[in-house]
């Protein structure tokens, strides 16, 4: 979605996150060139996990491809 956001944010699966790609994308912007989206996605999730109590650690393995191309629409079951 960081990508093909035209495309994806027309799916009603995806509604609602124009919102935090609004915030993060800037962000991303910045680590482009070292951090595919992929990368960048799952860095923010274990990033996140830190600050819960008690969750688990998730380990960051960098090295995503970066996309080709946007998702079909109707991947997200509703």
């Amino acid at each position: 979605i960081i990508i093909f956001n035209q495309t994806e944010l027309m799916d009603p699966a995806n509604n609602g996150i124009d919102d935090v790609l609004d915030q993060v994308g800037p962000f991303f912007q910045k680590t482009a060139s070292v951090l595919s989206p992929g990368d960048f996605i799952q860095l923010a999730g274990a990033v996140s996990l830190t600050q819960c109590p008690g969750a688990p650690q998730v380990k960051f393995l960098l090295g995503r491809p970066p996309p080709v191309a946007a998702a079909s629409a109707g991947l997200v079951p509703e």
